[in-house]
């Protein structure tokens, strides 16, 4: 319903109907409807502070989306679509910036308190950082992880072909959510672009083949209210779209409810 709200402060209704079926029907949005996973609070929390971003309460926007960076490390995503996203509206009203427009960047004190949790509770601010070298997860920054060896490494030259569809696919919308940044500039603004390409990029580069990045794009939402304003005079393509992404969502939630590995 809040993203519904949120979209309607943009487009007319048909559209954003069209694009809450398309989060709804979203394949990887099983993991809103009872996984417990951090996505669903997270999505919550940024599509509420957006939605209050648009209607002029540049406060409670802040504040939650103070509450959004100490849920996941999407801080920059956050702060940066925020910041730009209240600049951008300013000045399509003609008006000059002002202080108060630079608000949201108190947004990352969220992940700040986090970080302080962090030092005091085990001596590492960074430890959702450095966690990620850890044996099994053996993901370290660096250009083996940024450069996606370990991908082309269980691709090629064999793989067992459920592997090759679970990782191609979370490859696939990788760059397709990378591709509808430039769609979301010209259709949404330059904010909603800056968010959706942190949002997407950030996870994308930190991943060593990919994995949980069709989860992670759920926090990228605008993109579902670009993907309805570019099908809106598409309808075969809208309904064979909602459809086959339905199947997929049925399909993928059998498989995790059978203890497969989605994402």
């Amino acid at each position: 319903m809040m993203f519904a709200r949120w979209a309607l402060t943009l487009t007319d209704g048909r559209t954003a109907t069209t694009a809450s079926l398309l989060l709804i029907l979203y394949p990887f949005a099983l993991y809103l409807y009872g996984a417990v996973y951090s996505d669903a609070l997270l999505l919550a929390l940024i599509v509420g502070a957006f939605l209050c971003l648009e209607r002029d309460r540049i406060v409670p926007a802040t504040l939650l989306g103070m509450l959004a960076t100490a849920t996941r490390p999407v801080a920059p995503a956050v702060v940066l679509g925020l910041l730009v996203r209240q600049i951008e509206r300013r000045r399509s009203r003609g008006e000059s910036v002002r202080p108060i427009d630079f608000l949201p960047l108190l947004s990352i004190c969220g992940l700040a308190l986090y970080m302080v949790y962090l030092w005091k509770r085990f001596g590492d601010p960074l430890a959702f950082v450095h966690v990620q070298s850890a044996l099994g997860w053996d993901q370290p920054p660096g250009p083996q992880t940024w450069f996606k060896v370990t991908w082309f490494r269980i691709l090629f030259p064999r793989v067992a072909p459920l592997v090759a569809v679970r990782l191609v696919g979370h490859a696939l919308i990788t760059v397709g959510a990378l591709a509808l940044v430039f769609s979301t500039r010209r259709l949404l603004g330059l904010g909603y672009a800056v968010y959706v390409a942190a949002a997407v990029g950030l996870p994308a580069l930190s991943s060593k083949d990919f994995m949980g990045l069709g989860r992670y794009v759920l926090a990228a939402f605008p993109l579902f209210l670009t993907l309805s304003l570019l099908m809106r005079e598409r309808p075969v393509l809208r309904k064979c779209w909602l459809a086959a992404s339905g199947i997929i969502l049925a399909l993928l939630t059998a498989a995790f409810g059978a203890g497969g590995y989605v994402a």
